[in-house]
């Protein structure tokens, strides 16, 4: 009975040794289930590191590259002035001047200003007369610009692994011939969108405005009447509203005269029988 009792006891405890087993297996997935979002390619954060990660997430954007472009129109007294004080405005914040043309009457500028002093130099345009037109255009070339430095980032990976291929033995001459011609193609290409990123960065350093200047007409009118120009313009003028005089009286007698041209040539074929009758009667009258 003894052995029997001992037995089952040992029995009993085997069995409830095995349940406490099975449960602490089964609550160990359980425990472990927060880690499966990682397997699958998720990052599990700290509840204390949440509030940094956007941080760190926006200073990795990148700025965004823009292309600004203006396109102005004043009307002001004296080009000349206008122009030398616009060009004086842009060295003040590190700009230089691309293109000018001027005339007594009008000019055209285009002025290269550094983007982060855009705004303050055409606000100090408005000084030397009366803006009539303003025209701001951006370009945003920011995916065009990185996508462009990865390219010449495995350009020069591409060309470096092609060059070392060139050290290795065993090349025949037709397969090295091969290669280095794919490395001066591979050059080319990134010589060529260096070039466009070079381009890119100068757009976007410096901004273009383009003034065009137009004389008042304030400033048109006190032109001196002493001067030859003036005297000249007055002569070309009058000879003008002659012209002008002599084809007005022209054009008005053709449109006087052919509404009663019909008449007139029918009194003409009426009339002109008796009228040669009564000269050629007179002419054969005696004299007395």
């Amino acid at each position: 009975m003894k052995k029997r009792s001992l037995g089952s006891i040992l029995f009993i405890i085997l069995i409830v040794t095995s349940i406490m087993f099975t449960g602490c297996s089964s609550k160990a997935p359980s425990e472990s289930a927060p880690a499966a979002p990682s397997e699958a390619g998720f990052t599990v954060v700290d509840k204390e590191t949440a509030g940094v990660t956007p941080t760190s997430t926006s200073a990795q954007m990148p700025n965004r590259k823009l292309i600004v472009k203006l396109l102005m129109q004043m009307r002001v007294d004296n080009i000349e002035k206008s122009i030398l004080d616009a060009e004086a405005m842009a060295a003040t914040v590190g700009g230089y001047t691309r293109e000018s043309y001027q005339n007594e009457l009008s000019g055209q500028l285009t002025i290269m200003i550094p983007a982060g002093h855009v705004d303050t130099f055409t606000t100090s345009l408005r000084s030397l007369g009366k803006v009539t037109n303003s025209n701001r255009k951006t370009e945003d070339v920011t995916d065009s610009y990185f996508d462009t430095q990865i390219r010449i980032k495995n350009l020069e990976t591409e060309i470096v692994t092609m060059r070392n291929l060139l050290q290795k033995p065993g090349w025949k001459v037709s397969e090295i011939l091969e290669i280095e011609r794919e490395i001066r193609r591979l050059t080319d290409e990134l010589e060529s969108l260096k070039g466009y990123i070079t381009n890119l960065d100068r757009q976007i350093t410096y901004s273009e405005v383009q003034i065009s200047f137009e004389k008042s007409q304030a400033a048109i009118g006190s032109i001196s009447q002493d001067g030859l120009g003036y005297k000249l313009l007055l002569a070309l003028k009058s000879g003008i509203n002659l012209l002008v005089g002599i084809v007005t009286a022209i054009l008005s007698f053709i449109a006087f005269i052919l509404p009663i041209s019909p008449f007139a040539v029918i009194a003409y074929f009426v009339f002109r029988k008796p009228i040669r009758r009564f000269y050629k009667k007179g002419q054969q009258e005696p004299k007395q």
